[in-house]
């Protein structure tokens, strides 16, 4: 049920997170309490996003089940079905995600665009499965400051997202290029999801480029008890 709740909170905050950005000044009915306010106004905020993004959810559905879930009431699916429910979401968001920038771009192409500067690369760095109690429910990603790795972990999976400067992503494989080969290495040098391989202690610079944006991760690793310990700040 844990991982049913981080999944479920990890698609709700991709689409509120855009919402808390925005002042709705649509919500003018009167709901009297400061409760009543903020109930509403999160309510209505994550409804305008779900539907900006084309989100094909049962509004009476998902009414009910978040009533059952707030009190408590048991649940009407399995804890696997839910699983598999919210994990199929996150599949076709991000194909539609895809779908979109795909298209965009073969109609930049078509017209003879010249590709919009990226402005910003973002990072994500996967779990270890020593720290997210394996691979049940599917990968989790993270992206803290300072990312640290478990005692002997020597390699880690690295997303890269660019983004234009209005925030939106773009279809754009960074490159990747450390300043100390001899300490760590990149692979592939190119491309959106690449793994860094720790080869000794020390420091190095990993600088990201994409189409004008630039941006750069330090990686420290230490021996400590005979085995490395790294962590990558960005």
């Amino acid at each position: 049920m844990k991982r049913i709740l981080s999944m479920a909170f990890s698609v709700f905050l991709l689409f509120f997170g855009h919402a808390m950005a925005e002042e709705q000044s649509q919500a003018r009915q009167d709901t009297g309490s400061q409760k009543e306010k903020q109930s509403y106004s999160l309510g209505y905020s994550f409804g305008i996003q779900m539907k900006m993004n084309s989100v094909d959810l049962d509004p009476d559905t998902f009414s009910k089940a978040f009533r059952a879930g707030f009190v408590g009431d048991k649940a009407a699916m399995t804890d696997q079905e839910m699983r598999d429910a919210v994990r199929s979401f996150q599949v076709q968001m991000q194909a539609k995600r895809t779908g979109r920038m795909k298209g965009l771009a073969e109609k930049n192409v078509q017209e003879g665009a010249e590709p919009a500067a990226a402005s910003d690369i973002r990072f994500a760095f996967k779990l270890d499965p020593r720290l997210s109690g394996g691979t049940y429910g599917g990968e989790r990603w993270v992206s803290p400051p300072t990312y640290t790795g478990v005692s002997a972990q020597n390699t880690v999976e690295v997303r890269a997202g660019v983004f234009d400067a209005a925030g939106m992503p773009m279809n754009i494989s960074p490159e990747w290029i450390p300043d100390n080969p001899a300490m760590l290495s990149v692979a592939p040098g190119n491309g959106k999801r690449v793994t860094i391989t720790v080869q000794g202690a020390g420091e190095s610079h990993l600088k990201v480029t994409a189409n004008g944006a630039s941006k750069e991760l330090v990686i420290r690793a230490k021996a400590e008890n005979d085995a490395l310990q790294m962590e990558i700040s960005q």
